[in-house]
């Protein structure tokens, strides 16, 4: 499940000038973010940030 949210957040990134496509994406990470329990979400998110990818 972190994969897929770090996959999804580089593409929504990548389609910045594709408005269509990032509203399809920030659906995608809407629902993934509802799956995820806020604890886990927050850590996934501080071990990205952690290895600066």
């Amino acid at each position: 499940m972190k994969e897929k949210l770090r996959q999804d957040f580089f593409r929504m990134l990548a389609t910045q000038e594709n408005r269509e496509a990032d509203n399809i994406l920030e659906q995608k990470l809407r629902q993934i973010k509802n799956e995820l329990s806020k604890e886990n979400l927050f850590s996934a998110l501080e071990n990205y940030l952690r290895k600066g990818n």
